[in-house]
């Protein structure tokens, strides 16, 4: 809990820093007469690609919960995985929405972990594996790139092999800390396997082949939604690289999951990375600030509607 107090502070720190650098290096009032130009029509435009992409996932989710033999419908899954996003701002927020589905379900929060889990491993995989490939078409932020898809990579081949797991926790000192890493991980590796792995095969099903294409096609949205948040600005953006930049925010946000919605950090990558890809700072903010608030503003009010009109009444019923 400490950590995660810390990392938070740290966080909110670091935007207040980015954000005393915006005000110091970009005209604020052509900042915000950029930002007004974005018209109405197109807000909503950018918000429909926003819904859709949380709607292809909560599929993706429903697919996984199936696979656990969770008994919920598709339209319970998809309140239950919207209304999670209220919890975006939170260090915890997948096991928010764990704790929605075990009040959606009745089922055990353990078993709500594993589904939970895949599903970040797969956001973070897939987009970990556009952003090498960008990286090195681009020949944009190479290293780093490579050495996060080198460490996913590794983490994958430690989450499909049982024994080379088994054996690395084994090393680890008989410590409270210690201990909690080596549960998450087995459980970790339960979920991945149970779900994306051939039972004594060592290769992937047909649940990882159809949840990986998903989050191919999330990755390509996302793309898109880059691409159209750039139009309004003068900025023309080929879609290849749109898609390596949404994917690196996604590979940046899920590093740094611990923090409230990867404030900071992913709005310090992206304007950084527009920046390299010769955008002008001003414009580079701008573009950012837009995404940002159709991707996480955005979906924290959608979030929060959810939850108040499909879960808010079970919660106040259990209260009394």
């Amino acid at each position: 809990m400490k950590t995660i107090i810390l990392r938070t502070i740290f966080s909110v720190l670091f935007l207040c820093v980015l954000l005393f650098i915006a005000v110091k290096t970009v005209n604020i009032p052509e900042l915000i007469s950029l930002l007004q130009g974005v018209s109405m029509n197109h807000l909503i435009t950018l918000c429909a690609i926003s819904f859709t992409i949380s709607l292809i996932k909560s599929w993706r989710f429903f697919i996984l919960l199936k696979n656990n033999n969770i008994p919920i419908s598709f339209w319970k899954n998809v309140t239950t995985f919207i209304a999670g996003h209220a919890a975006t701002p939170l260090p915890a927020g997948e096991a928010v929405r764990g704790i929605l589905l075990h009040k959606a379900t009745g089922i055990r929060l353990f078993k709500t972990s594993s589904p939970i889990v895949t599903q970040a491993y797969l956001d973070l995989s897939s987009a970990a594996f556009l952003a090498f490939l960008g990286s090195l078409y681009y020949d944009v932020l190479v290293v780093p790139i490579f050495i996060i898809f080198a460490l996913i990579a590794a983490t994958t081949v430690v989450l499909i092999y049982k024994p080379l797991l088994e054996k690395m926790l084994s090393s680890l000192p008989d410590k409270n800390i210690f201990n909690t890493f080596s549960s998450r991980m087995k459980n970790m590796q339960k979920g991945v396997r149970s779900n994306l792995i051939q039972k004594e095969k060592m290769r992937p099903n047909k649940i990882m082949v159809e949840t990986f294409a998903m989050a191919l096609i999330t990755n390509i949205l996302g793309g898109v939604l880059i691409k159209l948040s750039a139009q309004p600005f003068n900025v023309d953006i080929d879609i290849f690289r749109s898609i390596f930049i949404y994917s690196s925010s996604v590979v940046i946000q899920g590093l740094t999951t611990v923090l409230p919605g990867g404030l900071g950090f992913t709005e310090g990558a992206m304007t950084g990375i527009f920046v390299l890809s010769k955008v002008e700072l001003s414009k580079a903010i701008a573009i950012t600030v837009l995404f940002r608030s159709v991707t996480l503003i955005f979906s924290i009010l959608i979030g929060l509607i959810f939850f108040l009109i499909f879960h808010s009444k079970f919660f106040l019923k259990h209260k009394k």
